[in-house]
């Protein structure tokens, strides 16, 4: 996913594939994918911050992270692990 995200911002490939790519989120349990997808969706949304496209954006986000908010919660304990608190 890093990749294509990488490929998309140079222009290479389109940006529907690593969005297509990053669907497969809410069913991630690890930490270690949501990374790279936080980095390439901030600046992507960075990219938006002025078009009309931000409110799909946001929405689209919002459905990729629902499942892992749901799950953890958005307060830190310590109940949960360091990656687990990470993805808060």
């Amino acid at each position: 996913m890093d990749d294509s995200f990488s490929l998309s911002e140079s222009s290479v490939l389109e940006y529907s594939v690593p969005l297509t790519l990053s669907e497969y989120l809410p069913g991630e349990p690890e930490a270690v994918p949501f990374y790279p997808a936080v980095v390439h969706l901030g600046r992507l949304g960075d990219e938006l911050r002025f078009s009309d496209a931000l409110a799909d954006f946001r929405g689209y986000v919002d459905e990729l992270t629902d499942a892992v908010v749901a799950r953890l919660g958005i307060r830190q304990t310590d109940q949960f692990d360091f990656m687990d608190n990470w993805l808060r």
